[in-house]
Formats: C-alpha cells, structure tokens, sequence
C-alpha cells in the first residue's frame, strides 16, 4: 500500500528563493501568494522570470526602485489581469509580496523556443549550482537542466556562454586571476620557502587474455606476440625496455604484450615499472612540510610587478576560434607557405579572391 505525501504535492516552485517562516503562505501549484517572504531583491525578479518562462508568458516592469519592484502581464486589461508587486520590510531584512491577482487567465498563442526574459543572466543564475559542484559541466548537461527548468532548448553557443559567465561569478574573471597570481606566489614563498610538488600516477594492470607469445630467445628478452583479435603482431626487448605499441616506452609501465611475456616465462613484471610509480617514492610527496597560508589580509603587503594578461590569446567570443599555441618547426600546416591561385597561377591569393574568376564580384571589381 502506497501513501502519498500532501505536504510534498503542495511545495513551492521556488523553495531555493522563498524564506518560509511562520505566518507566510505557502505558493500552490507554483504560484505565488500575498505574503511569501524572499530573502533579497534578485530573488524576488529571478522567481518571477522563472515564473513567466515557463508558462510562455511575458512581464511589463511598472516600477523597478530598491525597495519595490511591480510588474503586469503584457496584455494587462485584454482578459488577463495578472500582476505581482514585492516590497522590501526594512524592519524585518526581507522582501515580501504585498499585491498578487492570481493565475494567469491567458493562453500561449504561438509556441516559441524564445522568451524575451530568458536572457544569459537568468541561465546564468540558474546553473550556478551545477558550476559550483561540477565547474567541468558539459554544454549538453546544460542544456538539458534550461530545458528541464525553463521548458525551452537553448542554443549550444548561448550555453557555452552562459557556462562561461557563471564560472566568473564563482570563481573570478580571467584578467582578475591575473592579477592575483603574483600576490600568491609571493605569499606561497614566504609561507613555504622549502616546498615542493611531484606528480604521481595511476598504475592499470592490462588484460593479457587474448595475447599469444609466439617465440622467444633463451635469455628471456626479446620476444614476439600476437594479438588475437586482428593478427598483430608485436616485438618486445625487457633488456631494453621497449614495445611496438610504445605504452612500455613511454609510460615506462608493463603493456599488455610485457605482462603476457612476463607471465608466459613466470618473470616478474614488477621489475619493469619506473621507480617514480613505487611507494617510497610516493611517500616522498609528503615529506614536505605544510604550512597553513593564513587569511590574505595577513600577507605582506605585494608591491612588485602587474602582471597583464596576454589579449591576444584569450579565446575568440565571436568567429571561428583562432589558435593560441606558440608554433615550431613541427607545425607544417599551420607554418604553410604561401598560397597559389589554380586560375591565374599567381602567387599571394587563393581561386576565391582571384580577379580572373567569372561572377558579379569580379564585374564589380573591373
């Protein structure tokens, strides 16, 4: 036998924004209610955004001030007489709704994947807690949470954006962080003047189950094996320390084709992982001693050099993105030479800007 819980069914829409304390009215099936208490201004115009969004509606703003803020549906008086208006009670730090006519009596006449208040900063504000907990979030978990949230599918790139934007709010701007490295480096100096940082790695033992060792030599190094699923065939040198596969090179861990040799002839595979993946050398990461960096007011003060970020390499917000990695000689395509027209055989221009080419762009040019 199943029961159902009353006071679920009749939670508000907006529990995150809404202060419930006593003697406030509950919102019923999403709405709101004369009464109900809001901690400050933005949540008061985030809750009636999100209001309107998901119903198709849209808001006129009559009177925005610091302690009041009123707002009627766009056909206020063609059927439709809804309103809302939240005052700021200095006495009590908190905003409440003074005036509310109810549910909207109007219908949606078209349906539309745009709504005039579903602006940047309305997402923005709605997936902050997603960035908080997740700052690597994908672009489609975004999506899915305005869909889920708003009702209305978003573009790709109006999500990426508003990624961006709430990483800034939680975290900082870029030109900030900028600016606050060297204040840290120097504190980071003088806290932990004999400090140090080492890496560590992972350690994943391949399946060996479908490599067969086909022959080897009576010192046990060099061997020969295939790869059961397509044929492949591999050579490894243990003296060496080398595989054609180039995991046991340059991981400078057993490959799978090490572990089927090592366990075909009873070696040992232990003897061939690095010395930086064994445990004493782990254990070095913390020998270091940890100092507690303090609150930033307590630092000295930092005078030395500003520290300007480079613009150039900040990734394009309009147009094809432009690459910001320092080019050398391995860089072919990019360090391309210089381009040739298989129209006029010209040096300096490609077949679309040729002035040879037929079209009203090149009639215009003559």
């Amino acid at each position: 036998m199943r029961t159902l819980d009353l006071e679920a069914m009749h939670a508000p829409e907006f529990p995150e924004y809404a202060n419930m304390g006593e003697g406030n009215v509950a919102a019923k099936d999403g709405e709101f209610s004369v009464g109900m208490e809001f901690d400050f201004r933005e949540s008061v115009i985030f809750a009636i955004k999100s209001y309107t969004i998901s119903r198709g509606v849209d808001y006129t703003v009559y009177e925005s001030e610091p302690q009041t803020f009123y707002a009627k549906y766009n056909g206020y008086g063609a059927g439709c007489d809804w309103l809302i208006r939240a005052s700021l009670i200095r006495k009590k730090g908190y905003w409440e709704i003074k005036r509310y006519n109810g549910i909207h009596t109007c219908t949606m006449g078209t349906i539309s994947q745009y709504h005039a208040k579903l602006d940047s900063g309305t997402i923005t504000d709605a997936i902050r807690p997603l960035v908080e907990a997740d700052p690597s979030i994908k672009v489609k978990s975004i999506i899915a949470e305005v869909q889920s949230k708003f009702n209305y599918t978003t573009s790709y790139r109006k999500a990426w954006l508003t990624k961006k934007k709430s990483i800034a709010k939680v975290y900082g701007d870029w030109k900030v962080s900028y600016q606050t490295l060297p204040v840290w480096l120097k504190a980071m100096i003088a806290k932990m003047p004999s400090n140090f940082m080492a890496s560590t790695y992972d350690y994943m033992v391949y399946s060996t189950g479908n490599i067969v060792v086909n022959r080897f030599d009576e010192h046990n190094e060099m061997f020969e094996v295939c790869k059961m699923q397509d044929g492949s065939i591999y050579t490894v040198n243990l003296a060496q320390r080398h595989c054609n596969c180039g995991h046991f090179k340059v991981e400078r861990l057993p490959c799978r084709h090490v572990l089927a040799c090592c366990a075909n002839q009873g070696l040992d595979w232990q003897v061939y992982v690095h010395d930086v993946y064994k445990m004493f050398e782990i254990c070095k990461v913390y020998r270091g001693k940890f100092v507690p960096m303090g609150d930033p007011s307590t630092w000295t003060r930092y005078e030395g050099a500003k520290v300007i970020a480079n613009w150039t390499l900040r990734r394009a917000t309009k147009g094809r993105l432009r690459s910001t990695l320092y080019l050398n000689e391995m860089d072919s395509r990019d360090m391309r030479g210089p381009r040739w027209c298989t129209i006029c055989g010209w040096e300096g221009h490609s077949l679309s800007r040729c002035f040879q080419r037929a079209g009203p762009s090149s009639a215009r040019g003559q």
